[in-house]
């Protein structure tokens, strides 16, 4: 499954205005991923994506603002996935739950 640039540009601009602009972007595409489960299998992976490019960027900054402005998004991000990912695993049946773990399975 490719990542959703559009999702991945939006979450982009959120984290300029700041953690709360992040969630409610999260909110906002949690409800229409809600009814698609490609759209929520995207939004997870780029949740993802998001929360390990912020972990890798807050270890290389050597200025505590910024690095600690990383790790906040990372921690931010983190609790949103598992947010999405838990209603995937509640919600999600048979061959929709079934692509739904091989999406993680193939990137361990």
């Amino acid at each position: 499954m490719a990542t959703n640039y559009g999702t991945m540009l939006d979450f982009a601009i959120a984290e300029k205005v700041g953690g709360k602009s992040v969630t409610d972007t999260f909110k906002r595409a949690f409800e229409k991923a809600k009814t698609d489960n490609t759209l929520l299998g995207e939004l997870c992976q780029t949740l993802l994506t998001k929360c390990y490019e912020h972990n890798t960027t807050a270890r290389r900054r050597r200025d505590a603002d910024n690095a600690h402005m990383h790790m906040q998004l990372a921690e931010t991000y983190e609790q949103l996935w598992e947010e999405a990912d838990e209603y995937a695993v509640n919600n999600l049946k048979g061959k929709e739950l079934e692509a739904y773990e091989n999406i993680y399975e193939a990137r361990q």
